[in-house]
């Protein structure tokens, strides 16, 4: 079972990867960590990296890719996009 701050983290995440500049793009922790502590979260940074760490090994309605370039950093490493 997810816990709240997972839930609310999972839903920051699926939206950001479905709206604005993140439309069908992949994005990696560090970028997702950023943009979803830019959201003005009550969470810590912490609470917030332990949730998008469980995301990314269970990420359900989320496309989960090995190793392709982030967007928004140009690393290569494993992503997360919108179905």
């Amino acid at each position: 079972m997810d816990s709240t701050v997972d839930a609310l983290v999972r839903a920051l995440v699926g939206d950001t990867l479905r709206s604005g500049p993140w439309t069908h793009a992949l994005l990696c922790h560090g970028c997702l960590l950023k943009l979803v502590v830019a959201r003005g979260l009550a969470y810590g940074n912490f609470e917030v990296r332990q949730a998008l760490d469980r995301i990314f090994r269970n990420p359900h309605d989320l496309v989960y890719m090995f190793a392709v370039q982030c967007a928004k950093c140009n690393a290569t490493m494993a992503c997360l996009g919108a179905k």
